[in-house]
């Protein structure tokens, strides 16, 4: 009895195992191919902190749909409010410098003509000098001049000669201090640049005090905690864009040969029996899961034992079905691809 008994159980076995690969098989072969090796994706964002800080305040909770552009959470932005305030500053007396670099600009200008005005004077009166000390000269070789006047006309001479020398001299040097303060204003100007940039820095940082949704999503992975102390870079919560949740169903390369995009797709989700949903193709990779392995199989080297692989194809739901809210990211799909439709 105990034997009959085993025999039916083997035989019923047998038969279930055949209706399967009998269904399999009609299935890959009236139009559609399947697999159940597919899950529901999203392309997930990490939400950082750009600053250092500690968290003031924590504004959503674990599984809390977010709108983009809403608070998530705050930064005791202190120390950046007081760098703002510097910042400013710096900006201000920058500034400061190089109106006060255009204004000695100007006061040159005027510097300079009062040095040309003084080399004319001083060479009108050079001119005099020598024409008083050559009539000197004159009267002193017909003997109606003294010696004595001679020298005193020659000795005026000499000292605006001097004077001519000195003067020219001062009023080079007024024109070459032209170039000294412009090349100090183009570094003021220079200065006001990187001031006004670290202005803008420091407004960015205390933005960042202020860590906002990038999207619209739900909220998961929260780890931020009001009081914790973060680095630039530290990971507070992720965001889960359900809206856009994705399939990824990986195909054997036999399956392939008539798939293509755009193509009508069946799907069917464990949690949700009940319920077929619609979509299609997006796209097919263009390389098998195994191509990016740390270690990829070296099969020009020993035993060589061939496997078959698995394409990735990137499957979209069709919008507006019933149900789309219900899926969540990592649930198992069966996808049915009509490789009859283009």
């Amino acid at each position: 009895m105990k034997q009959h008994r085993t025999a039916l159980i083997l035989i019923a076995l047998a038969i279930s195992l055949s209706i399967a690969y009998g269904v399999l098989y009609w299935r890959g072969h009236d139009g559609h191919e399947i697999t159940d090796n597919a899950y529901v994706r999203a392309h997930n964002v990490m939400v950082t902190s750009r600053i250092k800080g500690h968290i003031d305040n924590v504004l959503v909770d674990d599984n809390e749909r977010v709108a983009a552009g809403q608070v998530l959470a705050m930064l005791d932005e202190r120390d950046y409010r007081a760098e703002l305030h510097g910042a400013e500053a710096s900006l201000a007396a920058a500034r400061a410098s190089v109106t006060n670099l255009r204004a000695s600009l100007e006061r040159q200008q005027a510097v300079i003509r009062q040095a040309q005005a003084k080399v004319a004077a001083t060479q009108a009166s050079l001119d005099f000098a020598r024409s008083d000390a050559a009539r000197y000269r004159n009267l002193s070789h017909r003997g109606a001049a003294s010696r004595q006047a001679r020298e005193k006309a020659e000795e005026e001479q000499g000292i605006w000669e001097a004077r001519l020398v000195q003067d020219e001299a001062a009023k080079l040097s007024a024109e070459k201090e032209v170039d000294v303060l412009q090349a100090k204003l183009v570094a003021a100007d220079a200065g006001v640049e990187r001031s006004e940039a670290g202005l803008e820095q420091a407004r960015l940082n205390l933005s960042y005090a202020t860590i906002k949704a990038p999207r619209e999503g739900v909220v998961t992975q929260r780890s931020a905690r009001v009081g914790a102390y973060v680095q630039p870079g530290s990971t507070l919560m992720a965001i889960v864009p359900q809206k856009d949740a994705f399939v990824v169903a990986n195909f054997l390369e036999t399956q392939l040969g008539k798939m293509t995009t755009g193509q009508d797709v069946q799907m069917t989700i464990d949690s949700l029996p009940n319920r077929t949903f619609e979509g299609h193709i997006d796209s097919i990779a263009p390389a098998s899961g195994a191509s990016f392995a740390g270690l990829p199989a070296e099969n020009a080297t020993g035993n060589f034992t061939k496997i078959t692989q698995r394409i990735p194809v990137k499957i979209v739901f069709e919008p507006g079905q019933e149900g789309l809210d219900r899926i969540r990211i990592g649930m198992s799909v069966i996808a049915s691809v009509d490789i009859r439709s283009s």
